[in-house]
């Protein structure tokens, strides 16, 4: 019997930053330009419209409103498509705290 659920919406029991590193770098490539790591680091934060925009800006392409949100939509599916490795998540039975929980992250 469950007695709770816990939502992961911001990557802090599963680190899923390089799914989203490596589905940018795959928008990138179609669209003819480069994406870095250091690229990356700085859409941190960001929504996926502005992160869009960002890369969109960096290769110096130019796509209207409709195709950028289409381009969006595609990167939602590209997320949602790509598998998470168990690996990659924190035994839940390990965290007693949520310090212990950013503690973990920083080792993996």
């Amino acid at each position: 019997m469950y007695r709770g659920v816990l939502f992961d919406l911001d990557g802090v029991i599963v680190d899923t930053a390089r799914y989203h590193f490596e589905a940018w770098k795959r928008l990138a490539i179609s669209l003819g330009t480069d994406f870095t790591t250091e690229q990356n680091e700085q859409l941190k934060g960001l929504g996926r419209l502005e992160s869009l925009r960002m890369i969109l800006k960096w290769g110096d392409i130019t796509k209207s409103e409709e195709e950028q949100a289409q381009l969006e939509q595609n990167i939602q599916v590209a997320l949602q498509g790509g598998g998470i490795d168990l690996e990659d998540a924190i035994d839940l039975r390990q965290i007693k705290n949520l310090k212990l929980a950013n503690q973990m992250l920083k080792i993996k």
